[in-house]
């Protein structure tokens, strides 16, 4: 019996019918190496003192930081610690507590700084971001802080909650 031809490799498309085809990874190379450069930045020992990552934060979630004691710089991983304690307990108080106040204070002592985010009970009804997350955001936090020696705490205060953080300097 006589065999099949093989099949022929499909020609290449032509120009036309590439008009909707997604981006060629090539240019979005110059991207991720900028973001890889703003991640080695923020690691190194000359990163912006924390206030200035919470002060960002901050202004795009809402709540005024308020600053106790000298502004200065911490070690990276202390930086990185406090900035995304602020930024977890910001996105709890809009999942729990659509709505509420909140408060953001960064204080520097001599041993190190601390961090409190406070927010109020909830004056508007749960968003789509009630039902998101698995419920770990907290402990990550945790984990973070204690592996630099510092501590946290978070719990219900007055008609709301806070967490604390302290780490060392």
């Amino acid at each position: 019996r006589p065999e099949a031809p093989a099949p022929r490799p499909a020609a290449a498309p032509e120009p036309a019918a590439l008009a909707g085809a997604p981006p060629r990874p090539r240019p979005l190379a110059p991207d991720g190496l900028r973001g890889a450069g703003r991640a080695v930045r923020a690691w190194r020992d000359d990163a912006p003192p924390p206030v200035d990552h919470l002060a960002q934060l901050c202004t795009r979630s809402g709540p005024r930081l308020a600053v106790e004691g000298a502004p200065r710089r911490l070690g990276p991983d202390a930086t990185l610690a406090l900035f995304r304690a602020a930024q977890e307990s910001l996105t709890n108080a809009a999942k729990h507590a659509p709505g509420a106040h909140v408060e953001v204070r960064l204080a520097f002592g001599a041993a190190g700084a601390g961090l409190s985010v406070a927010n109020g009970a909830a004056t508007e009804a749960p968003g789509a971001l009630a039902a998101a997350g698995g419920g770990y955001g907290l402990d990550g936090v945790g984990e973070r802080v204690r592996l630099l020696g510092g501590t946290v705490e978070a719990g219900p205060s007055g008609d709301g909650w806070r967490v604390e953080v302290q780490v060392p300097a």
